[in-house]
């Protein structure tokens, strides 16, 4: 798990090292501007949903 942090924090040599190791990475994005965070649960929730696949 990361942040999305741009050219800058490394995040595609981040999700290139989690490739090769063939581990499933997840890349939280900061929210838009004028949006809401999730809660803890919320984010679990969607989580557990995308995993769940």
């Amino acid at each position: 798990m990361t942040k999305d942090s741009g050219t800058v924090g490394g995040t595609a040599e981040k999700l290139a090292a989690a490739r090769d190791v063939g581990a499933r990475c997840i890349v939280v994005a900061r929210p838009a501007e004028g949006g809401g965070a999730l809660s803890l649960r919320e984010a679990e929730d969607a989580l557990l949903r995308e995993f769940a696949r």
